[in-house]
Parts: C-alpha cells; structure tokens; sequence
C-alpha cells in the first residue's frame, strides 16, 4: 500500500513538472517569436489593407507643385553649314572618276549636327556601290566620320550626312514650348530632339513602354536623362508623376535628393536597388489588383474614370552594368524581365543606361523587352549592334548625336537631343523645393515593402 501512494505521489510530481516545463517552453516560444518578428521586422511587407496603412501610399496628400518652362534658359546655338556647291561639285567628282551612274545630287539640308545631300542613283548603281564610298567621301570633303542613310526611307534617294562646321544647341526650353508638344501635352512626353529636317520629335512613355539607352562615355546620355526628368516635371505634379532614380555612378541625379517626386532618395549602391526593383514586381502585383477591383484595364483609364490618380512610376537607371556586374546570379536580371513583360499597363516605365554596351549588361533576354532604342556615339561597331541591333551608331559625332529607333520606325531617325543646362536644373530644383517648404521627404519603398535577404524572398517565391 505504501509502495503505491509512494508510486501516486511521484506520477503527480512528475504530471506537474511536465506541465511546469511546458508553460515555460510557451513562454519561451513566444518570446522568441516576439524577437523574430522584431528582427525581421524590415523584412515583412506591409500591404495597404493592414490596419497600419488605410490608404494607398499614392493617395497621400502631396504639395502641389508646378514647373514652369520659363525657368529653363532661352537659348540655342545655330548650326553652321559646309558650303554646299563645293561639296556637291566634289562629291560629283568622285562618282564621275569612278563611273558610277546616277540622276541627279541635290537638296543639300542643313540639320542640327550635319548637312545632308541627297543622291538619286541610276537602275545600275547598287547601294553598296555608295556605301564602300563613305571613307573616299570622307577623304574628298576632309569631314570625318561620314554616315551614308540608304536608303532613305519612303524615297529611292540617298543621304550622304556630312559634319557641320558648327554643331547646334537645342534648348529644352524650346522642345517644350512647342505647339506640337503643348497638343499632346498630357501624355508621358520626352523631348528626344530634332531632325536632319529639324523638326522636332516627341515620343509618349505610354506607347513605347520602356526605352533602352547605350553610349560611350561624354556622347550625351546623361544630358538626355536629365532633360527628361524635368520635360515630365513640367507636366505632372508630384500626385501624378514619381521617380526611382539609381544613380550607380553617383555623379548625376543625387541634387535631386528631397523633392516630392521623389519615391525613394537616389539610389546609389546595388543592394538598394535590387530592393527597388523588387519593391517595383510587388506594386505592380498590387495595381493590377487596384484596377482590376475598379474594372479598369490600364492606369491612364483610371486615372481619367476613376476620380483618383494613380502615379506613373519612371525608374531610371543610370550605368546598368555596374548593377549587372553585382547581380552575379542573374536574379535581378530575372525579375526585372518580369515586371517589363507587364508593368506598362499599370503605369510603371523603366529607362535603362550604359556605356559599356555589351551581351553582359544588356542580353538578348533583356533588350527584347525595350522596344525603344536610343543610340549615341560608339566606340565600335559591335556596340551598335547591341543598342539598335544594326550598325551606325560608330559613325555618330558624340555631344548629343543619336539614332533613335521605335516600333513605328523601320529604320533609326538621326537626332540632335535638346539639351538643359546645370542652372536650369538648378532653377528648377530651387523652385520644387520652395514650393514644397513644408514637405518631409518619404522614403516610400522602405516604408511600404522592407526586405529580407534577396535571395531568399526568391526561394520563397520558388
């Protein structure tokens, strides 16, 4: 009998120890829960339907800001031309010395950058005839490099482009004042320059979706960047209109730091980036799901039905290779593809650009997905190729020379881009940032999507 209430006793001991050991080990779980939530706090997403953010990010009020064109300078430099007779009798000369047939050479137009004659060749006389001519050319109008365009497109004729004396200055203050841009204005509008015809060109974000950049170092690139970040910030304000700038070489866009249009401050290293380009596959997920909710296919259409305004988002990355370089895993490159398979729809546009164009920063996998191409001097041939998939672009003058090329071209239109100063940036950066005295930048991507470990949201998502 004593050995049994001996056994009882131990078992109720033990039943209590047992339930001691258990309450602590639930305590311990939660506390150590409590430690996980608070490390990896950075890492958990908070969705716009929690009860910490009621709103949209883009339905916070945003200071109204406006740009005024007249803050830019007022200023252009003409072109100077060759003198035309004395090129065409040459140039006449050299086809006459090798019997090489033609109509006639006329129409000398003198363009922002180079002066065009127009050749109309005989049935007998092949393009490629014309074409091994460039360097004799070249040689005879001691000009150097000449771009032979055959043929021109629409017309049996063509162009031999020679370098002016003096190069034109096309202010961005002009590009903007023009009837034919205040017509369209209300579009995603860049200013890409003008012509050999000098008319000016226009392209709308919208349409062309996303646009690839590539050129040698100094041949204009970033002037182009910056006057198409402030040719879109004359025509939205901060609630429409937000920029991702990733400045990698940390010399362009970091003035830009503060201004409300601003999602995120300049981005200068990959880590960061990498977050912004995944910040970028998430708010895509989560405005195909605000239109979808709404019935709407696209952000324009919501944004003139709805009553709301959903923002265009322009990411703009400035020296893609280095971003190529750190992204060892090509995982980057990945997601990136995704969100420019369908981010055009929800109002997301990125501009990418390069001086080292070459497979590894731009791949074949890649550039598909950039419909638009703009293309400044190069250093080889092969270069060329990578931007605009053909050649020409070695043969371009540097200092804002370009071809440009779309889905409504079947060959690349030679553009001068219109250029703005550093005091205009300056004026207009000045000018945002007192009108909005009262604004605390936000840094809106750590705010709404702080990420874990890159490469695990990735085996995650896996």
């Amino acid at each position: 009998m004593e050995n049994f209430l001996s056994f009882n006793f131990l078992l109720v001991l033990l039943i209590i120890y047992i339930l001691f050991e258990l309450n602590g080990l639930k305590k311990g779980i939660k506390n150590l829960s409590e430690k996980v939530e608070e490390v990896n706090f950075e890492s958990k997403p908070v969705k716009r339907s929690s009860e910490n953010t009621k709103e949209a990010w883009w339905e916070m009020e945003m200071p109204e800001v406006t740009v005024p064109v007249k803050l830019l300078g007022d200023y252009g430099v003409a072109p100077e031309g060759r003198d035309t007779k004395a090129d065409l009798k040459i140039i006449k000369e050299r086809l006459d010395g090798l019997n090489i047939e033609y109509k006639e050479i006329s129409e000398a137009f003198v363009g922002p950058t180079v002066t065009q004659y127009i050749l109309t060749p005989a049935k007998s006389t092949t393009i490629k005839m014309i074409r091994d001519l460039k360097d004799d050319f070249a040689l005879d109008l001691r000009a150097q490099p000449i771009r032979i365009e055959a043929p021109i497109p629409g017309t049996g004729q063509i162009g031999l482009e020679v370098p002016n004396e003096i190069k034109a200055i096309i202010g961005l203050r002009g590009e903007l004042s023009n009837k034919k841009f205040k017509k369209e204005k209300g579009s995603l509008l860049v200013a890409m320059g003008r012509d050999i015809r000098y008319e000016s060109w226009y392209r709308d974000l919208r349409r062309i979706a996303h646009l690839l950049i590539g050129g040698s170092t100094c041949s204009g690139k970033s002037a182009f960047l910056h006057s198409l970040i402030i040719g879109l910030m004359t025509q939205y304000p901060p609630a429409e209109l937000r920029f991702i700038l990733a400045d990698l070489k940390q010399v362009e866009f970091t003035g830009y730091n503060g201004l409300p249009y601003l999602l995120t401050p300049v981005i200068l290293d990959y880590n960061k980036a990498r977050d912004a380009v995944n910040w970028c596959y998430d708010e895509m997920d989560c405005r195909f799901e605000t239109l979808s909710q709404a019935g709407f296919c696209t952000v324009t259409e919501y944004n003139e039905k709805s009553g709301k305004k959903m923002p265009y988002i322009v990411f703009i990355i400035d020296e893609m290779a280095d971003l190529s370089v750190a992204d060892e895993n090509k995982r980057l490159a990945d997601k990136l593809i995704k969100i420019l398979m369908m981010s055009r729809a929800v109002g997301i546009h990125f501009i990418i650009a390069s001086s080292r164009p070459c497979d590894e920063t731009y791949s074949g996998d890649l550039r598909v997905y950039f419909p638009a191409r703009l293309a400044f001097s190069t250093a080889t041939r092969e270069d060329s190729q990578i931007i605009l998939d053909s050649a020409g672009a070695e043969r371009l003058l540097g200092r804002g020379d370009a071809l440009f090329i779309d889905p409504e071209m079947t060959k690349p239109q030679r553009l001068q881009i219109p250029l703005v100063s550093d005091e205009d940036i300056e004026k207009v950066v000045k000018s945002i940032r007192t009108q909005a005295d009262d604004y605390e930048p936000v840094d809106f991507i750590a705010r709404s999507f702080l990420f874990k470990n890159f490469d695990e949201r990735e085996e995650e998502e896996k």
